[in-house]
């Protein structure tokens, strides 16, 4: 399933890079407990740098966790952040070492887990470059 906002990012020149914002949104993507693709690197790139903001608190009936990374289960962004931080004007940055590399048609993909979301709206920021 793909975020309504999910962007397919092809590098920028090889000695340039480029912020890429993704935007998750209850009211437009629902909130269910699956995988949402949210970036696709059509080429190979770097993610040099990322962090993400929430802009409308995200709220669950349950013990809802979110996941971020590179695939089904991947964690190289965001691993079991819990919904309870996920309030107002939260801003978190990566939970692992920076750069990452993103192989050309690998996807980004944010994961909820253990319990659905009932809001919420949070911008994912990429700071990319091309390999």
């Amino acid at each position: 399933m793909s975020l309504a906002a999910k962007k397919d990012v092809y590098g920028t020149f090889s000695n340039d890079s480029e912020w890429v914002q993704v935007i998750y949104d209850f009211s437009v993507d629902g909130g269910a407990s699956v995988d949402y693709d949210v970036l696709e690197a059509k080429e190979d790139l770097v993610v040099i740098d990322f962090y993400y903001d929430v802009q409308t608190a995200v709220t669950s009936g349950g013990s809802l966790v979110m996941d971020l990374g590179i695939g089904d289960g991947g964690t190289e962004f965001i691993s079991d952040t819990a919904v309870a931080t996920m309030v107002l004007n939260y801003v978190a940055g990566m939970d692992t070492a920076r750069p990452v590399k993103v192989a050309s048609g690998s996807k980004i993909v944010m994961g909820f887990e253990a319990a659905d979301a009932l809001t919420g709206k949070i911008a994912f920021n990429f700071l990319v470059k091309k390999v």
